[in-house]
């Protein structure tokens, strides 16, 4: 947990999230435009005037959070969201830890979908976990199981780690919704009715 004072003088705190942070923003984004506001969303909590902290939900934050402080709290959150590449696919990730990412073929494709099902938001990193090796403690290459990249990698891990496998695609960003929608193989989340 780390703590930021914001712009406006209130205090914020931000919390250490995985990469589930991400899938939550996947779906509590009704479009690509709102995911990187969603995440910050989710990962940051206001101290009220009582000294508590409160996470606001996505429609309060949109309305009472004023726009200079999330300029600060994503400059903050994304600060530090990219890999350093080695040699032979290794990445060195922002938490240090090493991953090789092996050439794709359309067989991971088509598993990274199956195993997504109908839940779009989670193709993009299935598709990761599909492609990518982490180095255990022995320094050997072991795969990367969906469960540890959601709840045990750092989100900044995950979206480093999205941002190199899919950064060289002709995907038009490599935010986590736009790489879901590309994976899905609709092209489009859709709509969602409003919260």
């Amino acid at each position: 947990m780390k703590e930021l004072t914001l712009p406006s003088g209130k205090i914020a705190q931000i919390a250490d999230a995985t990469g589930r942070v991400l899938i939550l923003a996947n779906t509590t984004a009704q479009d690509d435009s709102e995911v990187d506001f969603c995440i910050v969303a989710a990962m940051t909590s206001f101290q009220q005037e009582d000294g508590t902290f409160e996470t606001l939900d996505f429609d309060r934050f949109l309305d009472e959070v004023e726009y200079e402080d999330t300029i600060a709290l994503q400059s903050d959150i994304f600060s530090d969201v990219q890999g350093e590449r080695l040699q032979d696919g290794v990445i060195k990730l922002p938490s240090g830890r090493l991953v090789k990412v092996v050439a794709g073929k359309t067989r991971q494709l088509l598993s990274a979908r199956k195993k997504a099902g109908k839940d779009t938001s989670k193709a993009a990193y299935y598709m990761i976990a599909e492609l990518s090796q982490i180095q255990n403690e022995s320094g050997d290459w072991e795969p990367v199981i969906i469960e540890e990249l959601l709840d045990e990698f750092p989100y900044n891990d995950v979206l480093a780690l999205q941002r190199d496998i899919f950064a060289e695609k002709k995907t038009s960003s490599a935010s986590p919704s736009s790489t879901s929608s590309a994976l899905s193989g609709t092209g489009s989340r859709g709509q969602k009715s409003k919260k």
